[in-house]
């Protein structure tokens, strides 16, 4: 894949189709066996390995998709501040996806 902010909008359409589908294999097919995910915000238990992040995100989905309002690369992470498309344009949280070999290692997800 190309640059970080390719990435992270990969990241973002993949999660989108997923929210509209329901079928969240495509979205974690973009993490690392060993991925992390954890959430600041909402009381949602944090998930280790593509397997538990994709049943995770299955049992309790979002129910809306989101907008990238803006980026910011620093190394190898990428911080992506995002708006739930029912309230476009409204901070709903950043997202900081921490990258290797073009696939996620560690998502932060911080919902304010």
């Amino acid at each position: 894949m190309g640059s970080l902010g390719e990435l992270a909008a990969a990241h973002v359409r993949r999660f989108n189709e997923a929210v509209r589908t329901g079928d969240w294999s495509t979205f974690a097919d973009g993490f690392t066996e060993d991925a992390t995910v954890t959430f600041t915000g909402p009381p949602v238990p944090a998930m280790a390995g593509r397997a538990a992040i994709e049943a995770g995100y299955r049992s309790a989905p979002p129910d809306d998709t989101i907008t990238a309002l803006a980026t910011r690369e620093a190394g190898d992470q990428v911080e992506v501040a995002y708006a739930w498309d029912k309230a476009p344009g409204e901070l709903a949280g950043t997202m900081t996806l921490q990258v290797a070999n073009g696939l996620i290692t560690r998502l932060a997800v911080r919902l304010d």
